[in-house]
């Protein structure tokens, strides 16, 4: 299946996202691929769903999507907190953190959602210059 573990997902300037198996064995190649023009992208810790965000027509929003689909189960808007610039999953997968580059040129924050709900738990601003990634312990 496209979402066995390990994995590893890249998403690339081609306008292309890739999913690669890491199993003993493996090609190399691609075991499944989309066309998506996001520039970044996180597996969920089971590898079951993935994020994208970062388009120039979406770029405040993080998508969640089914790994061996690619549909779209929830979308997350930063609120005008600017462009989503790296985005990943928590340790246990129920939480959601963006990093955000913007409004303005000296402006970046975090925003954390719930995965579940897609409700905005808590937004984190006080940088005084871009934000260009976050990750959790």
């Amino acid at each position: 299946s496209p979402a066995a573990l390990p994995g590893i997902l890249t998403a690339s300037s081609d306008m292309s996202h890739h999913l690669w198996s890491v199993w003993t064995g493996s090609t190399g190649e691609a075991v499944q691929t989309f066309a998506w023009y996001d520039v970044t992208a996180a597996l969920s810790p089971m590898g079951e769903r993935l994020l994208t965000a970062g388009a120039f027509d979406t770029g405040d929003t993080v998508k969640m999507r089914d790994t061996s689909t690619g549909e779209i189960l929830r979308n997350f808007t930063t609120n005008h907190h600017g462009n989503v610039v790296s985005a990943v999953f928590s340790p246990t997968g129920e939480y959601v953190l963006a990093a955000t580059c913007g409004p303005g040129i000296n402006e970046g924050s975090m925003v954390m959602w719930s995965a579940s709900t897609g409700e905005v738990l808590k937004s984190f601003t006080g940088h005084k210059g871009r934000v260009r990634s976050a990750v959790f312990s």
